[in-house]
């Protein structure tokens, strides 16, 4: 795909139109081509360059290159306005402030200008932010002689102490790193891996201070590595009270001097991972924190967190039989869409699609689904390849339920084809024999339920109900429900409880 097309469709519908004011914003031209570019670019359909030559209308290849020259450079000075933004994310704007703080001193204008760098130096403390503090410091040490209230040898002391919590802060995206690739490396043996001696070991083996684990910021980054694998493997059981006891550990004390962000997070992360391991009372109970923490940071970070809050807290309700709730929840959150990320919105159609299956009403779970108006390969791209699976085997489910029987048989086909090199990846064995059992129930046993039954138990793989993935017993549910001649959502609630 065209490298500049593939920044355009990862832009939601929001940053779209707010580009399209942006390269117009000092003078309207009619019929300017970048702009035209652009619009045909965001089609997501491919296309080549000497179509898009004749499209614009443009005299040949170098006028072309020279309009998509244009647009790249609008488009880079649209991302650098965004990031500049206060509501974008402290580090871009401190940076924006030391801009600031150096055009008032090329100007004379000292008080303003160190009342400024003073300001970046408290933001950039409070974020623990060293790189950025390091710069702080030198700027500070530069300008000494121009502000009497400000002694040298403060400063040069804080530049001291602060570049050597900058070596650490190097020594410790090396250690993530190494940390990530061993933990890679872990598992793939399927051995059970121990976290805490995982990250103490690499932490001495990089000759890193053991304290930096007082830090919640770096145990949050190395938390979020471990996570990752913990997804893959969908193995919550055994992360969660890693998770909740190094929470507990940072945040046992007071909360004197608390980064709200970091404690935000972990409180995030605490709650889906109690949601996934199917304690959903206490996952409500952390979440009701996380709101109480999350009141403390900047209106930006509460709105990161604003959508995918309200879709955990409907995912709970869903499995305490609150199902009603939860889709009004999801359908107040799938109103106000053009505002939220790609990766909220289409995780609130899948989830709002997947709620309305549960409560049968099956024409209002398909015009959801209407909503999928790109190509899998975007899909994947946006969301990953087990995340457009999981929608295509949905989709299976309520084309049965339909009696859709043509685009049932053309859609397990599909995913056969497309997904055909998964087949022999563990993590996604389960989802074949699904498809297996499927296809078994349309062609033989749907006037079979004991027939069913046996097959289920021939072709499922089963777990402790702790470890078992409450995802896939929600595929599971469906089916069972077949063979026991009941509902979807009554089945899926028995197995939960």
């Amino acid at each position: 795909m065209d490298s500049i097309q593939e920044v355009i469709l990862s832009m939601d519908q929001v940053q779209q139109k707010e580009f399209v004011s942006f390269i117009q914003r000092n003078k309207y031209r009619k019929g300017r081509k970048d702009l035209q570019l652009f619009n045909l670019l965001k089609e997501e359909k491919e296309r080549k360059p000497k179509e898009l030559v004749k499209l614009l209308q443009t005299s040949n290849m170098n006028a072309y290159h020279t309009i998509r020259k244009r647009l790249f450079n609008h488009l880079a000075d649209f991302f650098i306005l965004k990031s500049t933004s206060s509501e974008a994310n402290p580090t871009s704007y401190i940076n924006g402030i030391i801009g600031v703080v150096n055009y008032l001193f090329d100007r004379g204008l000292t008080d303003q200008g160190w009342k400024y760098l003073k300001l970046a130096e408290n933001l950039a403390t409070q974020y623990h932010y060293s790189d950025i503090l390091n710069s702080i410091y030198l700027l500070q040490i530069e300008k000494c002689h121009l502000q009497k209230e400000i002694h040298l040898n403060d400063v040069i002391i804080n530049y001291q102490k602060n570049h050597e919590l900058l070596k650490q802060d190097e020594k410790l995206k090396i250690a993530m790193s190494v940390v990530r690739d061993r933990f890679d490396q872990l598992k793939q043996t399927g051995v059970d891996i121990d976290f805490q001696n995982l990250i103490v070991s690499t932490l001495n083996r990089l000759e890193i201070d053991k304290n930096v684990l007082q830090t919640p910021r770096v145990v949050l980054l190395l938390v979020k590595i471990v996570r990752t694998g913990i997804i893959a493997k969908k193995d919550f059981y055994d992360f969660e009270p890693y998770l909740i006891k190094e929470y507990n550990r940072l945040y046992k004390n007071s909360d004197e001097d608390v980064n709200y962000m970091v404690k935000a997070e972990f409180l995030y992360l605490i709650a889906h991972t109690c949601y996934r391991n199917k304690k959903f009372s206490q996952s409500l109970n952390y979440l009701m924190e996380l709101g109480s923490v999350i009141d403390q940071c900047s209106v930006s970070f509460q709105n990161q967190f604003k959508a995918k809050t309200i879709q955990l807290v409907a995912a709970n309700k869903v499995f305490l039989g609150e199902l009603l709730e939860a889709i009004d929840d999801l359908s107040k959150l799938y109103k106000i869409k053009s505002k939220l990320s790609n990766q909220e919105n289409l995780n609130t159609i899948v989830n709002l699609g997947i709620y309305k299956f549960l409560n049968k009403d099956y024409k209002a779970s398909l015009a959801l689904l209407n909503d999928f108006t790109h190509s899998d390969n975007w899909y994947k791209k946006v969301m990953g390849v087990e995340w457009v699976l999981k929608r295509n085997l949905m989709e299976v489910l309520l084309f049965i339920e339909l009696g859709f029987d043509d685009l049932v048989e053309s859609r397990i086909r599909s995913i056969e084809r497309n997904y055909a090199d998964l087949k022999m990846h563990p993590i996604y064995k389960k989802a074949f024999n699904y498809l297996v059992l499927l296809k078994d129930y349309l062609n033989n046993n749907q006037d079979n339920p004991s027939k069913l039954h046996e097959e289920m138990l021939k072709r499922l793989e089963f777990v402790p109900y702790e470890q078992e993935d409450i995802q896939a017993m929600a595929f599971y549910a469906w089916i069972k429900s077949k063979a026991i001649r009941q509902n979807f959502y009554p089945t899926l609630l028995g197995l939960i409880k």
